[in-house]
């Protein structure tokens, strides 16, 4: 059994990698019921898509949702998640690790109408030694 493939497993790496680099408040699964006042930006590592174990290796997708806290006015924060994009496209770019090999599939933007907040997800293609 190869624990790399472990969800925890793949989750403390991503938490390693992205935490204090793109924002210094990540959650994996799913976002708490409530958010301080003080936070501005936050990462969510979502692992819900499956990871197939292919004997030699594991491969899957994992959505990276990267929100920032709307203006003063509601508006859309573009240069904090302008900011978040450059960011976690240097951990992606710089991420070095013989267990996982990440690479990026897509990007999404939306509206999380139950926290009020802008995001963008960044799917990602993992591969796992």
């Amino acid at each position: 059994m190869n624990d790399n493939l472990n969800i925890s497993s793949i989750e403390t790496y991503l938490d390693k990698i992205i935490k204090g680099k793109v924002s210094k408040t990540v959650y994996a699964g799913t976002l708490p019921n409530a958010i301080s006042d003080d936070t501005k930006d936050l990462v969510l590592i979502d692992c819900g898509n499956a990871v197939k174990d292919l004997s030699a290796y594991g491969k899957g997708t994992i959505n990276v949702y990267l929100y920032a806290h709307p203006t003063a006015n509601g508006r859309k924060n573009v240069a904090q998640l302008s900011k978040m994009e450059k960011a976690f496209a240097t951990v992606l770019d710089t991420a070095s690790d013989e267990r996982y090999c990440l690479t990026q599939l897509y990007k999404t933007s939306d509206y999380d109408t139950a926290l009020n907040w802008h995001y963008i997800v960044v799917g990602l293609n993992i591969i796992v030694k």
